[in-house]
């Protein structure tokens, strides 16, 4: 199940910084040399930060501040 389908998985602190809460996309890194694990980690924070801006700003990313352009442009 794809964690930003349920609102209920996401809190935000004071200072209106997000925090996902979905422990069926957590992964325990034994080994931190392991490629495969870097490359899937890669995936799927993208994958939740681009929901998380979906969210935010109820698909009108014309709205999309600079800085998070910037966060968006640096996960491509």
């Amino acid at each position: 199940m794809e964690p930003f389908k349920r609102k209920d998985n996401l809190i935000v602190d004071q200072n209106l910084k997000p925090y996902l809460i979905d422990f069926g996309t957590a992964v325990i890194n034994y080994d931190e040399s392991s490629s495969l694990k870097k490359i899937v980690f890669n995936f799927l924070r993208k994958t939740d930060l681009n929901a998380w801006f979906k969210h935010k700003y109820k698909r009108s990313y014309e709205n999309i501040s600079n800085e998070d352009l910037v966060i968006t442009h640096l996960l491509l």
